[in-house]
């Protein structure tokens, strides 16, 4: 049984929720993506995307070493983001399935862009289609990353 000492009074225990709910919408803060960090990966993904436009280049590199490379610069662009604020958000705020559901979407999304990059190259002849394709890649990835950044930010005001 505890005495009537060690209970906090309801003045002091409203303040210790207050600040545990100020800490936890600190830490939804400095857990959303950075738009640097969402221009970064951006700029990799529609890379990625784009790799087919290689072929068209006389003195091209070989693909599979540049999408190690850009593969190599995600993990490093996320390892310093990691780093520099000390969180790894495993998920989107609003949940798991939301978080599947943006990853299989963004993949089957990638695919296609990929695919329709090849198809303009090889189909239409249009050596540029794997860039237009990489490009509306990096724009969709942007964009996710400015929603992600966007609820995080909207959830540590409304917390």
């Amino acid at each position: 049984m505890h005495s009537s000492q060690d209970r906090p009074t309801p003045t002091e225990a409203r303040d210790s929720l207050a600040s545990v709910d100020a800490s936890r919408r600190a830490g939804l803060r400095l857990a959303a993506p950075t738009r640097r960090f969402g221009a970064a990966i951006a700029l990799l993904a529609g890379g990625l995307v784009a790799t087919p436009a290689l072929e068209a280049l006389t003195f091209a590199p070989s693909k599979g070493i540049v999408t190690l490379f850009l593969i190599i610069g995600m993990a490093l662009v996320i390892n310093a983001r990691k780093e520099r604020t000390g969180t790894a958000p495993k998920e989107f705020p609003d949940g798991r399935w939301r978080t599947v559901l943006m990853v299989v979407g963004a993949s089957a999304v990638f695919l296609l862009l990929f695919a329709a990059g090849v198809a303009l190259r090889d189909a239409g002849g249009l050596a540029w289609g794997p860039l237009l394709t990489g490009a509306i890649g990096a724009l969709l990835v942007f964009a996710l990353s400015e929603s992600e950044r966007r609820d995080y930010l909207a959830r540590s005001a409304a917390e």
